[in-house]
């Protein structure tokens, strides 16, 4: 018979922190882990739960801010993402380079509308991580004499906008501020983000996006 495999620390820690919770909230977080596409909600009803609808996503919403059940999430993602190497800084960076990223960094355009990519050597990292397609595209076309190969070369960037928004949302700027400091820095700050880079009223419209 063969030994059983070794338990590393982050299979440990999960089922320390699953025997921590209820037999309900405890098949609440394996439904979540078993399918993590599902809706909190999906995994509520799935958990054995009965409520349905509005009252499903009320109770699947307090599950999820339950103390055991965020420790057992945790639990089970740390593995991964220490393997992953993923930090909040790293995201946060990611996220950035795409957000700030500009266009002339990766390109060269001249007045008689010649566009030329630069070399992938001459591109900084930030802009590296901001592009999303670079293609070529060659193309014959008949000319007077004889048939001209032209090549067409396209780069196209990440989300730029999606990126902002992102960024936004993690800092507080689109949550109308409700004391002295959000996101880590004052409140009428983030009120003068919101209006002159977002476009966001204080008593306007996208308070809650």
């Amino acid at each position: 018979m063969a030994p059983n495999p070794p338990i590393d620390d982050g299979a440990t820690a999960l089922a320390k922190a699953l025997a921590a919770l209820q037999p309900m909230p405890r098949a609440f977080v394996l439904a979540l882990l078993s399918d993590p596409s599902q809706t909190a909600s999906a995994a509520y009803r799935a958990a054995g739960y009965k409520a349905r609808g509005p009252a499903a996503e009320t109770g699947a919403s307090r599950l999820l801010r339950n103390a055991k059940v965020k420790a057992a999430l945790e639990a089970a993602h740390r593995p991964v993402a220490d393997k992953l190497l993923v930090t909040v800084e790293r995201i946060e960076r990611e996220y950035a380079r795409i957000a700030f990223a500009r266009i002339r960094d990766a390109v060269n355009w001249s007045a008689d509308g010649g566009v030329k990519l630069l070399d992938a050597d001459a591109i900084d990292e930030d802009t590296h991580a901001a592009i999303r397609e670079v293609r070529s595209e060659t193309t014959s076309v008949p000319g007077s004499d004889e048939t001209l190969d032209v090549t067409k070369n396209r780069v196209s960037m990440h989300d730029k906008i999606g990126a902002l928004r992102e960024l936004g949302k993690r800092h507080g700027f689109y949550t109308k501020p409700q004391a002295k400091t959000a996101g880590g820095v004052s409140a009428k700050l983030v009120t003068e983000i919101r209006r002159r880079v977002l476009g966001i009223e204080s008593d306007g419209e996208g308070d809650n996006a």
